[in-house]
């Protein structure tokens, strides 16, 4: 099973943040973790991939998306930009593509990265998820507080993963990831942050979970993504036990089930 944290940490520096990134890393046995506005310069990358514990990192061309895994994923970047990287990985005997996200507020801005995503569909040749911080929402359900939602705001982003062939894994937690911290009737909450996946993707792992974790120094909630495939199940070959010689219909009972017709080879025969 591959774990991923993802989070929009606002701040590396901020109090706290980078000691309980440490602590979630070891409790979720990450491989990997996306962070969305470190604000830090992309030179204090190396510093923080030595202080996480990975063994390798890389950041988008404006440092404000930092990708860290270790070397059980052999990564090669596909592409970094403004508001994506994009990695292709071999793991084991899988091969899949994994886009990090942090989009951009102005919806004009946000439409380019539309528009990258729709030419990335066309390189990529199987598993593929896009995650991270998208900066706008789905559906109306989605929003709670503020002036309502209207479907057209979504419309964008909701044709570009469709062109895409994306859809969204859903999520165990608060249905919430972002928080604009006012109380009363100016309390806005959101879910800015999801995970989406490709068929190709549901079809070669089983497993895929995504879970909504408490805020905690940052107005986003962190997101951790696991996914894998169940451990196969294990073949238990016959084994001889002496005892069974001392039960009276041992000889009787040995014989009929040696006599049936069996195919295989002689170890299955045995089972």
């Amino acid at each position: 099973m591959i774990n991923i944290i993802n989070w929009n940490i606002r701040g590396m520096i901020s109090k706290g943040a980078s000691e309980r990134l440490v602590k979630l890393i070891r409790i979720h046995k990450a491989q990997m973790v996306i962070l969305q506005e470190p604000f830090l310069s992309s030179d204090k990358l190396e510093d923080y991939r030595r202080f996480l514990g990975f063994d390798q990192a890389v950041s988008n061309k404006c440092s404000k998306l930092w990708c860290f895994w270790n070397n059980v994923l052999e990564c090669e970047i596909i592409d970094n930009s403004r508001q994506k990287i994009t990695l292709k990985i071999k793991e084991d005997e899988h091969t899949y593509w994994i886009t990090a996200i942090y989009a951009r507020n102005n919806v004009a801005k946000r439409r380019k990265l539309w528009t990258k995503l729709r030419s990335m569909s066309n390189r990529v040749n199987g598993p593929w998820t896009i995650l991270g911080d998208f900066k706008t929402i789905m559906a109306p359900e989605e929003k709670k507080g503020g002036t309502p939602h209207t479907l057209s705001k979504s419309a964008d982003f909701i044709r570009c993963m469709d062109d895409c062939r994306m859809s969204d894994l859903g999520y165990t937690g608060n249905p919430f990831t972002w928080c604009n911290g006012s109380r009363g009737r100016r309390r806005i909450n959101t879910r800015l942050d999801r995970v989406l996946i490709n068929e190709d993707w549901a079809e070669k792992f089983q497993t895929n979970r995504v879970d909504h974790h408490a805020k905690s120094r940052s107005d986003h909630s962190l997101i951790t993504f696991k996914f894998g495939n169940k451990n196969p199940k294990v073949i238990k070959y016959f084994r001889f036990l002496n005892f069974w010689t001392k039960q009276s219909d041992y000889n009787s009972l040995t014989e009929s089930t040696w006599n049936k017709e069996v195919q295989g080879n002689d170890q299955w025969i045995l089972q």
